[in-house]
């Protein structure tokens, strides 16, 4: 018996060919979408974690105005930190290309070489590696920076640069723009001695923890550190500093002048009054002086931990976004296509009803009938599911995903591995998912008498039995098959609202980029922003001077820079309301959507530096998509902040600035902005073209997988009703056309319902990046999708179509009793 029920499976494949196929191709897809994502995911957040480790990465960096001297350096390494030097400055290449130099690492953050060797010889120099691809440049090439000409030797990656921002609080990677390389020491200070820097030096230190020093403890340690500000050659350093804290000598010979005056007008009763001011005004300045000198110009300038680094872990951190995402999508995908193959076993017994009760009349035992009936569904999806598996791990899978990372971030080559998981999910869950749900649906039909089974006797369901009253017969009979075939329609309904989903997910995606892209525009009404390390005394012309102070905080388990901007009553450069107060600040739109703030609502700000909090009102909300910005008043700034009178350190402008490059700590211009935006369109390009295609491949089977099950098991009336002399047209009104109007009406509902559950879980798929989470449509968009969606719709009636001329009137004799 067993070798006639297999002949039986081998028969009912060819016979039902397309209905498998089209399953497999469904799961094959699903499995191959997972895998691909999830797999690039894991590759990239277990390769690049384990390097940055083998690397040595830092726990974090400091920055000082002053570097340290013997005996400081000396304080830190016995209280157990591992400090190494990470001087930079910037130099232009060309017109548009600027390269951060380093020093070679030798203890933290040691450079990946992926081609060529390590720059140990002078005019040697290695390139990081994403800086090289968008410009050019290969191993032996030169590149003359400075008017020195250099020999690229090496092309790799630090671990400190995956994501290579040129300020914490960029936007996005510009590798085309802006990179970073390391000489040796000779060359450094070769090129260090030409002064064509267009950054001045900034004194930085990465640091390792010992087993018993934190993070809070090594920061205690940097801020009890004189500022040795007599050992800084620095003209720049030299005049700031004088400028903000004076020097001892002009306060004693300030005293000195006093105390002349006074002891003048001892004996002059006239006088007593101006050495009273004299005297008080000589305090208030006294005390100013020495307070400026002991506190407000500290040595230590930044403090920032790894996890607090947008630029560490970077493709990790924004590849377990997807790893979650994918999960998610792979549990949804497991969810619609049990309810496929449900559909599909229910059908299949009771097509085959007079069949079953035949077999129990021969003595076949119900469970040799369940193992006949298991047997082919679990093959197919065991089948499906590991080519989807063998794809996803070939070079159109894993490998063609992390193209996108590779596009972005600066990290390692890394081979794509085995995982177990992956292999259960791909290869063992879908036969397993398909064989409990095939027994659980079989058992319950297999319960019948054979006798009910040879009858074909089918259960009248409740919603089937509903009086329809007095109507036309067309409209009745459209209305009965919806009532009889409702279980598929559930099953269609819910593979369109999948499958929108994960267009949506796309569609969003795209409109992130596209808002992004345009906001950037008109939002950035700067040509040019300096961020200034040594401000000189007077404001330039043409420009407006702020006083800015970066803070944090935290969202979705990342910390973002936020900086607050201290402008005047006339800036023009941003069209907000400047409140009057320390607490009072305006925001940017980007700020108010990822932080979901508004108007009078409180903003509590971290300083990382100092250990303190701020509290804010929101007064306002203004227009900026590519950062976050919070706006004061700058007088209110300068107070809040104990800055002093007429303190500043940025400069907007809408021309370039004659400025000395050894004040400018960075410079950000209109086009970088823009071409931030364009990036991320670029780098999600990929993403936003496989999801809506997927979606688009499983609505369509999904559909015409359902709708062929109705017509397979309507296939007698219609086999009657042609008997019956209707004609093609009127029977495709009779079985389709309701189809058409379920189609239509879901449509309606899912459109909106899929798009209103992807806000809301969108947010997270975008939690690691510093912009505003504006992905609204724009109105003509839910039209076009509806269209789309019933496009979709009518290539699948013209399949059905086909099936509908291939059922014979002879099928009537079928089931004769």
């Amino acid at each position: 018996m067993q070798k006639l029920l297999l002949k039986r499976v081998i028969r009912d494949l060819k016979r039902h060919a397309a209905r498998y196929l089209a399953l497999g191709f469904m799961i094959l897809l699903s499995m191959y979408l997972v895998i691909s994502v999830v797999g690039a995911a894991q590759v990239i957040i277990n390769g690049t974690h384990r390097l940055a480790e083998d690397n040595h990465v830092e726990d974090g960096y400091f920055e000082l105005f002053v570097p340290l001297d013997d005996a400081q350096y000396q304080t830190l390494t016995e209280a157990g930190a591992t400090i190494e030097e990470c001087f930079y400055q910037d130099y232009d290449v060309d017109d548009q290309t600027q390269l951060r130099i380093f020093k070679n690492r030798k203890k933290i953050d040691l450079v990946n070489i992926d081609e060529g060797t390590s720059s140990e010889e002078n005019n040697q120099i290695v390139l990081e590696k994403r800086f090289a691809e968008e410009n050019g440049f290969e191993v032996g090439d030169r590149i003359i920076i400075a008017d020195v000409t250099l020999t690229v030797s090496g092309i790799g990656s630090s671990p400190d640069y995956e994501s290579v921002l040129q300020t914490p609080g960029d936007v996005g990677v510009d590798s085309d723009e802006f990179g970073i390389a390391f000489v040796n020491d000779e060359t450094y200070e070769q090129l260090f001695a030409t002064n064509q820097a267009v950054t001045s030096e900034t004194y930085q230190y990465s640091y390792l923890l010992g087993d018993e020093l934190t993070d809070k403890e090594l920061k205690s340690i940097l801020k009890d550190f004189e500022l040795n500000a007599d050992d800084v050659d620095d003209e720049y350093f030299r005049e700031y500093y004088d400028r903000m804290c004076g020097t001892a000598k002009e306060l004693k010979e300030y005293k000195d002048g006093i105390e002349e005056y006074t002891k003048g007008v001892e004996d002059a009763q006239e006088g007593a009054d101006e050495l009273a001011e004299g005297v008080s005004e000589f305090s208030k300045n006294k005390s100013e002086i020495e307070e400026s000198t002991d506190g407000e110009l500290s040595d230590l300038t930044a403090f920032v931990k790894a996890e607090n680094n947008p630029r560490i872990y970077a493709a990790a951190s924004d590849l377990s976004v997807n790893y979650s995402s994918g999960v998610v999508i792979g549990v949804i995908i497991i969810v619609l296509f049990t309810f496929v193959i449900s559909v599909f076993v229910v059908h299949q017994i009771d097509s085959e009803s007079q069949v079953i009760g035949a077999m129990y009349s021969l003595g076949v035992k119900r469970r040799e009938l369940i193992v006949h009936y298991i047997m082919l569904p679990t093959i197919v999806t065991f089948a499906a599911g590991l080519i989807g598996t063998l794809i996803g791990y070939s070079k159109w899978g894993i490998t063609t995903q992390m193209a996108d990372t590779y596009a972005y971030y600066s990290v390692p080559d890394l081979e794509p591995s085995l995982s177990a998981g992956l292999l259960i999910y791909g290869v063992i869950m879908p036969p397993i998912v398909a064989l409990i749900v095939n027994v659980l649906v079989i058992q319950k039909r297999l319960k019948r008498t054979a006798l009910s089974l040879l009858k074909n006797e089918q259960k009248q369901g409740r919603i089937a039995s509903i009086q329809l009253g007095d109507m036309k017969f067309l409209k009745k009979f459209c209305i009965r098959q919806i009532l009889r075939e409702s279980r598929s329609y559930v099953a269609v309904m819910f593979g369109m609202f999948i499958s929108l989903l994960l267009a949506m997910m796309g569609v969003n995606c795209l409109m992130l980029c596209l808002h992004l892209c345009e906001n950037s525009v008109t939002d950035t009404k700067y040509s040019y922003m300096y961020t200034l390390k040594y401000p000189q005394e007077e404001v330039p012309q043409n420009a407006q001077e702020a006083y800015g102070v970066s803070l944090s905080k935290e969202c979705f388990g990342y910390h973002f820079d936020v900086t607050i901007l201290g402008v005047n009553d006339d800036f023009s450069y941003f069209d907000v309301e400047v409140g009057e107060g320390t607490n009072q600040i305006a925001i940017s739109d980007a700020m108010a959507t990822k932080y979901g703030v508004d108007v009078g609502d409180e903003l509590v700000l971290d300083d990382d530096g100092n250990d303190r909090k701020y509290a804010f009102t929101v007064t306002d909300i203004f227009e900026y998509s590519s950062g976050f910005f919070a706006v004061m008043n700058i007088d209110d700034a300068r107070e809040l902040f104990e800055a002093q009178e007429d303190d500043y350190n940025i400069l907007f402008s809408d021309e370039e600035l004659d400025i000395e490059s050894g004040r400018i700590y960075s410079v950000a211009t209109k086009d970088d902005v823009e071409k931030s935006a364009l990036v991320f369109l670029n780098l999600m390009s990929g993403m936003i073209y496989v999801m809506c295609i997927v979606a688009v491949i499983i609505f369509v089977l999904v559909m015409y997988l359902m709708m062929k099950v109705m017509i397979d098991r309507s296939s007698y009336s219609i086999a009657l009703v042609k008997i019956f002399g209707f004609r093609k047209r009127e029977i495709r009104k009779l079985y389709l056309n309701g189809n058409f109007l379920i189609i239509a009406i879901g449509a309606l509902i899912c459109i909106p319902v899929s798009k209103k559950v992807m806000d809301l879980i969108y947010p997270y798929f975008v939690s690691n990046v510093a912009i505003g989470a504006n992905y609204s449509f724009y109105w003509w968009m839910y039209p076009l999708i509806y269209v789309f969606v019933i496009g979709c719709y009518f290539l699948t009636n013209v399949l059905l179509m086909r099936r509908l001329a291939k059922v014979e009137p002879n099928e009537v004799l079928k089931n004769r009793d």
